[in-house]
Formats: C-alpha cells, structure tokens, sequence
C-alpha cells in the first residue's frame, strides 16, 4: 500500500469520525437562592424573608442554595460518546467562597487538564462577576456528574450529572430508555459561609424527597410492564460516603462502573454504593403492575448518620393507582455485612 493511499485512508478516517460526533453548548448561570429544604426547587414565597434578609426565616425549613440555572440537582448533559463539549459557566454569586469552579468528575480530560476544574491546579477560578468556558470531549462513555471545588458550593447544590452513552450501544434490553437516578445530599443551612446541621442530612434522588403527605407525596418513576429501562445510577453527595438501595421485589442488572464496563452482575436485589460511585444497570418491568417501594438509606461506616432513616420513591407502573400521598411503615432493608 502506497502512502499516497494511505494518508488519503486516514484521512477519511478522520473525516468519518469527526462526522459522527458533534458539538453540545450549555450556559451554566451560577446563583444564590433561598429554597426549601424539603423542596429546592420550590422558590421562597413572597411573604417571606427577602433577599436582604434571608435567616430570618424558621430554620427547620430554610435551604441556602448555589444552583446552576436554578435547578436542584443542575441540568443534566447528555451527549455520545466522542463529542465536544463546551460549558459556559457565568459565576453570579455574592457570598458562598466567592471565586468558582467545576469539576468534571469521570472525565478523562485526555489533551484537555487545563478545563478540569481543580481550583489552585487547572485553574485559579472564575472570579464573581467573571465567567468561563469549559471545553473537552465527552468520554469515556458512562455515568459522571459534575460538582464545585470551591468551599460549600456543593452542599449547597451546585451539581449535576453527565450521561455518556456508547458510540455502539450493547445488546442489552432497554438500554435506549434512559432513566437517570442522581442521589444527593441536602441539609439545612445555618449561614452563608455553609455551617450545616449535618443530623438534618435528607438523601434526594433526582432533587426530589417525599414523605407520603399532601404537601411532599412520595417521588414517583413511570414505568410500562413489560419494558426494561437503563438506570444510570450517580452518588453525586457532598458528605454522606455510603447508600445502600434496591427496588422491593426487583432485580437489577449491572454491567458498567465509574465509566467502564464491568463482567455483568444479575439478580442484584440491593446494592451498597460509595459517594461519587457510578453505576449502570438494566431494570426489567417484569412484576405485576402495581407500586414498589424503591428505598435508600445511609449505611454505616461513615462520619454521621441522617436523622430521616429510610427514604422511598415509588415505581409507579402504568395503570396502577396512585399511593404518593398514602402513609405507609417502613420495612428496612437488612443493611450490607459489607464494611462501607
């Protein structure tokens, strides 16, 4: 083979690989907020404390909150395996740590460590009122998520996840039907600077926490029977190192970890993960249509323990009625023999 031929070879190569991927732009607004605790995506109303003096609403309910465009967790990137991301981060904030960063948690950042996101490392961080652009490709392909570096910011919410999915997706049932699961932790906040009441720890799965009442039903995951989905499962926590989960009467499939895939593992009816673990499984609709309990709780081994115990979300399958606001008694899970 000639190099004439072959150069004009690679080069097609190329070509063909820059033609399969492509470019995704997100604008990150970072800001204070005054939020609910149980609710962080629920706006203080009107008739309480204005910005000027936000503690002087009751502490049992308030959450000071550093949020990406005003979400709890932050809007989720998804893209293929291969793209090119770029992140403009606009840093609006006033009190928490002043300067910003963010870090890319699971991204290899191969020919780009300076978008990394590690403050006094990568990078010095966006001053307030100064904003930056983050550019790299997206890989491996997997489950990442997104977090500050900088002081209390991600106690406060300023994260969010980063789904990769494969440039050949495995033949595997329901991989195409994405269901994120992101789990964090969120705590009432005493003051600007992040003194937290670390006993007041809930565990939010996709921002959500309920307890069966009117004001907080439980969270709910649609689901079809008969239909498998991929859960794309992220401990995206600030201080909780260890949650154990599973979905009562259901088995899950895991086949990926931390960006890499992993000799899959079937009939797993309760999973015992670490903070910033990231897993993939697949989980089939193959029960008799009704409502499960999906529960998750802190296990032990760690620095302190949620004063809430169990929390539930309820797999709500399609034509079941709806239980969100019943009350209802735990039943715990046995927690894992498995040291965490």
């Amino acid at each position: 083979i000639n190099a004439e031929y072959m150069g004009n070879f690679l080069l097609g190569f190329l070509l063909l690989g820059l033609a399969h991927s492509k470019l995704i732009r997100h604008t990150f607004e970072v800001k204070e907020h005054l939020r609910y605790y149980f609710d962080p995506n629920k706006v203080w109303n009107a008739s309480g404390p204005t910005p000027n003096n936000p503690f002087a609403s009751p502490i049992d309910q308030r959450k000071y909150a550093v949020l990406v465009n005003g979400v709890y967790p932050g809007p989720a990137i998804v893209g293929d395996e291969g793209d090119e991301l770029e992140v403009r981060v606009i840093n609006l904030l006033k009190h928490t740590g002043g300067k910003l960063t963010v870090h890319w948690h699971g991204i290899l950042q191969r020919g780009t460590p300076q978008y990394d996101g590690t403050p006094h490392v990568t990078e010095c961080g966006i001053e307030p009122g100064h904003e930056f652009t983050y550019k790299f490709k997206l890989e491996p392909a997997g489950v990442h998520f997104y977090h500050s570096h900088v002081a209390f910011q991600t106690h406060h919410g300023l994260g969010g996840a980063i789904i990769v999915n494969r440039k050949v997706p495995p033949a595997l049932p329901g991989y195409a039907n994405l269901v994120p699961l992101v789990f964090t932790d969120n705590f009432i906040h005493f003051d600007y600077v992040g003194v937290d009441n670390f006993q007041s720890g809930l565990i939010m799965l996709n921002g959500q926490y309920g307890n069966g009442s009117p004001e907080y039903p439980w969270p709910k995951i649609e689901v079809v029977q008969g239909q498998c989905y991929r859960l794309a499962i992220a401990l995206a926590m600030a201080e909780m190192s260890c949650v154990g989960l599973g979905i009562r009467g259901h088995t899950m499939r895991l086949f990926a970890k931390d960006g890499s895939d992993m000799e899959e593992v079937a009939g797993v009816d309760w999973l015992t993960a670490r903070n910033a673990d990231r897993y993939e499984a697949i989980l089939c609709a193959d029960q008799p249509v009704g409502n499960y309990e999906f529960q998750y709780f802190t296990e032990g081994g760690f620095e302190f323990q949620s004063n809430f115990g169990v929390f539930t979300t309820i797999v709500h399958y399609q034509g079941a009625p709806d239980v969100t606001t019943q009350p209802r008694q735990f039943n715990s899970y046995p927690t894992s023999t498995e040291p965490c």
